[in-house]
């Protein structure tokens, strides 16, 4: 998606001359140029989908990570498409027990691809949004999501994202909740993007 929309960025400024040192971009007029890619981009950050192959077993639901039930262990290698535009894969291996308010996890990412977070987290008793794996704005998971994990050595995530649909109903009217909406400079890869 990144390269389509950079090659489309790439072809205006082409066709029309356009020189990023000799002219800055207005802010509305970056909205107006990246609204519909930042739409899409809303609607595909609604939900996350991690499927796997490895020696592991679990089953779980949750509605928020703060009422949970379920548990796993072992080890997978996944593809994911996760939370904060995560997309790759990686090598994760851990085990996990919860009960409504209470888990019991350790759960190590060893390999992991450019755009998804490694992680090494161990928790007893209760997690809270505070804690800086559910950061609002950098986390690596949704505090708020509702989802199912099911394996028996295949292994599926599917995680629904509350926040994110409120995101997108924002984006409709520019604005942006989430502070997660690319730019024109991010885009054409002139500008970093500010974490």
């Amino acid at each position: 998606m990144k390269k389509f929309l950079s090659s489309a960025v790439l072809a205006i400024t082409l066709t029309f001359g356009f020189n990023a040192d000799a002219f800055e971009i207005p802010e509305w007029g970056e909205s107006v140029i990246m609204y519909a890619p930042n739409r899409v981009m809303d609607v595909l950050d609604i939900f996350s989908l991690s499927v796997g192959v490895g020696p592991v077993a679990k089953l779980g639901a949750r509605v928020t990570r703060f009422i949970t039930v379920g548990g796993g262990i072992g080890a997978a290698a996944k593809l994911v498409k996760g939370y904060d535009r995560q997309y790759g894969v990686n090598l994760e291996e851990g085990y996990n027990l919860d009960l409504l308010m209470f888990t019991s996890e350790k759960q190590v990412t060893h390999l992991a691809s450019r755009f998804v977070d490694k992680i090494d987290i161990e928790t007893i008793g209760a997690v809270t949004p505070n804690d800086r794996i559910y950061n609002f704005y950098e986390g690596s998971r949704d505090y708020w999501s509702i989802g199912v994990s099911a394996a028996a050595i295949a292994e599926v995530d599917f995680d629904l994202h509350i926040i994110e649909i409120f995101d997108l109903v924002a984006g409709i009217f520019f604005i942006d909740l989430r502070a997660d909406d690319l730019d024109v400079y991010s885009v054409a890869g002139t500008r970093e993007i500010e974490l």
